[in-house]
């Protein structure tokens, strides 16, 4: 199983308060602000804007197709000193205020962040990991006339900010953690120091267990963010007095960036600037305006060749279907052209599957504002039909039943279920008990469309165990012991016997919230057999070579001495060897759950770690992971040996008749006969598809908001009212 915890930050929605309250042309999204007595110069869209102070229209300063970030004007105004990625990599740039060519400062191959200038005008003030080590920064000083950039003497630093004299530095030691945990008050939280660069003595400004960050000095006082009450507001503190001032009063948006300089301080705050003046003790919403070419919400063609997150193959080999920038794509093994499905920018389409008959395509689409099940026809020729799925609303790992009767699929809930197409009716099979996030588990169909084998996990041990879910009683019995974590279930193709793995050492790679085991990454594990019917032949039955042919068998066996007489023992060759365990079968079941974990084989195969079962004729396919790579392989009952048919495979499925597969690596599709024979290349890179980015962002916006909602690993979002939040 996979445990997934998602981490999005709703940065798209620190926008304004009330949209109905903005001014008609008032831009937002406006960040880092950075000040002088003349200028506000900022960063919008990955490029940097100069507007006057007292607000109006910004002008454009740079339009490199790089992100340029970080800006901070010179003591004297004239220069902005700026992160730009003009080359490739991220290093300092300086640019006159009044617009011209960037220069370059660093040219080291690790990132270097803007943080703040000398106060003397001649150096800017940068951060580095180049010698800070993992997870750390490190200060350095880079002349504006050129040269090799100096570290200042603190050993570790992020914000920072040299008072009037440059004499102290207020800074944070360590990152900001609130990036990603709002109002985070763990052992990471940010805290301020003054160090004196004269004494090395350290003054830390007062705190609780908050984050306090972006520490900037004016007039001898250090202003700087604080979330001390809740929301990030503005904050300052004299050194040597023994408490913090707040300025500000904001309750929906936190305030960041916090720049000061000739007389004023600067923040961004819910997607505009604004600027507070000490003298007056007051705060000044800039009415800003940006106008730019808006190329980035131009329509345009993309290729999906890189946009590929999952596919299927069709029951005859000939084509495959995609799921590529949210379009569902079908493609031809050889012959025809690419057929786009759904042609629908503004909705995420995802995880297609074709039915086993050919005709259908499902797939999991947004289109109704939250995810539901479309079953559409396999041409694009409508629109398809809508099911809900219930209260999961984020589903996965879809598979049709061998009958077309029925889809099977997990939730984010680790519910999993399935959907009768006639009725409608969603029957759960299954709640998964996961430590932490979402698990995922596995589920497969058997042959006759009776059975669904599941992974099935211990709350207390977090290991997997192999489970069994008969639909006509609706029960599910447990076929592994749970001493191993076993997982990956498939049937064979006559459904007589299923295939699973399991591991006896995996157990410190489920560690959940307990870091203590979290560097125990490495495992092994064993594929398994388990004979599902009673009077079933052994797969693995041992084989003795005979002087004989089988026409001659009864003569021979007559004379063969070596057996007692009476013997009920049958040739392997002959009738088939029994495995332990006996049980009648009862009417219409396909598998004598008596005896069954009795019946339970290893694979002659060395421990390894394996993935992706599945099965075709008398072969089992699965995919090896060891250093050296990810290997596609079939294990055959016949020589009882597995043989590899393709290396650098990331994933593969198999076509409905047991013939073809598909199957991916290195960025490219193929599909070829079930033996890896024959391999026909996918024509992914010829495939464009039009994107309409003023459909697609309101689309993004609302499932960021969503996963949020759904995924945020307190039920209770910490007082956040969801359905208020997007309102807002």
């Amino acid at each position: 199983m996979n445990n997934i915890f998602p981490s999005l930050v709703l940065a798209a929605l620190t926008a304004a308060p009330s949209f109905a309250a903005l001014p008609e042309d008032e831009t937002l999204l406006l960040q880092q602000p950075t000040l002088s007595e003349e200028h506000v110069v900022f960063t919008y869209a990955g490029d940097l804007w100069v507007v006057a102070r007292s607000g109006g229209e910004a002008r454009r300063l740079t339009s490199s197709p790089g992100v340029e970030t970080a800006p901070e004007l010179s003591p004297n105004g004239r220069w902005v000193a700026f992160t730009g990625q003009y080359e490739g990599n991220a290093d300092v740039y300086v640019i006159p205020v009044d617009g011209g060519i960037p220069r370059r400062l660093t040219y080291h191959p690790g990132g270097d962040e803007v943080v703040d200038w000398h106060p003397g005008g001649k150096h800017v003030l940068f951060r580095t990991r180049r010698d800070a080590g993992q997870r750390m920064y490190r200060l350095y000083l880079a002349s504006i006339d050129g040269g090799t950039p100096e570290p200042i003497e603190l050993p570790k630093a992020y914000h920072a900010a040299f008072d009037g004299d440059a004499s102290r530095i207020a800074y944070t030691p360590i990152r900001d953690a609130f990036n990603g945990w709002k109002r985070h008050r763990g052992g990471t939280v940010s805290r301020i120091w003054i160090f004196d660069r004269d004494s090395h003595a350290v003054e830390v400004v007062p705190r609780v267990n908050a984050s306090d960050s972006f520490p900037r000095w004016l007039d001898g006082k250090v202003y700087f963010g604080s979330d001390r009450d809740g929301t990030m507001n503005l904050y300052r503190f004299t050194p040597g007095d023994e408490d913090a001032e707040k300025l500000t009063g904001f309750t929906e948006f936190d305030i960041s960036h916090v720049d000061a300089g000739a007389g004023g301080v600067v923040f961004a705050q819910a997607g505009a600037l604004h600027i507070y003046d000490p003298e007056r003790k007051d705060t000044r919403r800039l009415q800003i305006q940006v106008h730019s070419d808006g190329l980035a919400a131009v329509p345009r063609w993309q290729e999906v060749r890189g946009h590929v997150r999952s596919a299927s193959i069709a029951p005859n080999g000939k084509r495959a279907v995609f799921e590529a920038r949210g379009e569902i794509i079908t493609m031809p093994r050889e012959h025809g052209g690419a057929r786009n499905l759904t042609r629908s920018p503004g909705v995420h389409e995802r995880s297609p599957i074709w039915s086993n008959d050919g005709t259908r395509i499902a797939y999991f689409s947004d289109r109704s504002g939250e995810y539901q099940l479309i079953v559409q026809d396999r041409q694009g020729k409508d629109e398809g039909e809508a099911y809900d799925l219930g209260d999961g609303r984020f589903y996965s790992r879809p598979a049709w039943s061998p009958d077309d009767e029925h889809i099977l699929f997990v939730d984010k809930s680790n519910r999993i279920g399935f959907l009768t197409l006639d009725t409608k009716k969603v029957t759960v099979v299954a709640t998964i008990q996961g430590s932490l996030g979402e698990v995922r588990p596995e589920a497969r169909w058997s042959p006759d469309s009776k059975w669904i084998a599941y992974e099935d996990r211990n709350p207390r041990t977090l290991y997997d165990t192999i489970a069994l879910y008969e639909l006509a009683k609706g029960k599910s019995t447990t076929l592994t012991d749970g001493f191993a974590a076993a997982g990956t279930p498939a049937f064979s193709e006559d459904g007589e016997h299923l295939f699973f793995s399991a591991s006896t050492d995996l157990g410190p790679n489920l560690f959940g919230l307990d870091m203590s085991t979290s560097a125990s990454r490495d495992y092994d594990a064993n594929l398994y057999v388990a004979v599902l019917k009673a009077d079933a032949e052994n797969p693995l039955a041992p084989r003795s070579d005979e002087g004989h042919d089988k026409e001659g068998a009864k003569e021979d066996e007559d004379s063969d001495t070596s057996k007692d007489e009476g013997s009920d023992e049958a040739e392997p060759e002959e009738a088939g060897a029994k495995v332990a365990g006996k049980g009648e079968e009862d009417e219409g079941h396909s598998i004598d759950l008596e005896g069954l974990d009795q019946r339970i084989l290893a694979l002659p195969l060395p421990s390894s770690k394996y993935l992706d079962l599945a099965c075709a004729g008398k072969k089992l396919f699965f995919i090896e992971t060891t250093p050296a790579g990810s290997h596609l392989k079939g294990f055959d009952f016949e020589s009882r040996e597995a043989k590899t048919l393709k290396d650098k495979v990331q994933g593969f499925t198999l076509s409905a008749d047991g013939k073809w597969m598909l199957y991916s690596g290195d960025g490219s599709f193929h599909i070829s006969k079930i033996d890896g024979g024959d391999p026909e290349p996918i024509a992914i890179a010829s495939v464009k598809v039009r994107v309409e980015p003023t459909l697609e962002w309101p689309q993004m916006l609302r499932e960021v908001w969503r996963i949020q909602r759904d995924y945020f690993y307190d039920e209770n979002k910490h007082g956040v009212d969801s359905p208020a939040m997007w309102d807002r």
